[in-house]
């Protein structure tokens, strides 16, 4: 057995390894996931057929960006934050991460510690207008043409029964 072989040859690599083992199975019992680990329940369940799919839509000088045509990396640098945003504005910007880390560490940590996780790790009012200028440079570069402005969408699509998908519904989410 590897972990008896390795406690007569390296007692602290051992240690070490028990203290690991423990940790991960501490983090599993109370359900927090840590990468390369996940939890059971997460990719054992069935997946389930749905009609109706949201997704955003990018116009840049009135011309739609196909952000599935770029790169992941790039996509994602879209994606992402836009859904944070999306997020955010549809919680009044109370960003819902802010939830768990009061359950996790309120009350629990000294009142400083605490604030200053609170602010490295949400999203409130403060950092809208930041997002707003980084996403209005970060859009400009798909474009070639001079800049006019930028609409994100957020549009709700439903697969009809020929398999066809179509637009059933856009609201503004963002102009820059």
């Amino acid at each position: 057995m590897f972990l008896k072989e390795l406690y007569h040859n390296n007692k602290f690599l051992f240690w070490f390894c028990i203290v690991f083992i423990a940790g991960e199975l501490f983090f599993t019992i109370i359900r927090i996931e840590n990468t390369p680990f996940f939890l059971y329940g997460m990719y054992s369940k069935s997946v389930h057929e749905k009609n109706n799919y949201e997704d955003f839509i990018i116009n840049i000088n009135g011309k739609q960006l196909n952000v599935y045509d770029l790169p992941d990396a790039e996509k994602e640098m879209i994606l992402s934050p836009l859904s944070l945003y999306h997020s955010l504005e549809k919680n009044d910007y109370r960003d819902p991460l802010l939830t768990t880390v009061e359950s996790r560490f309120k009350g629990r940590l000294p009142h400083s510690m605490y604030d200053q996780i609170v602010k490295r790790l949400t999203n409130d009012t403060t950092d809208i207008a930041d997002y707003f200028s980084w996403m209005r440079r970060y859009l400009k570069r798909f474009s070639s043409e001079r800049y006019l402005g930028i609409q994100i969408l957020f549009g709700n699509y439903q697969y009809q029964p020929d398999g066809k998908i179509i637009l059933t519904k856009t609201d503004t989410l963002l102009e820059l």
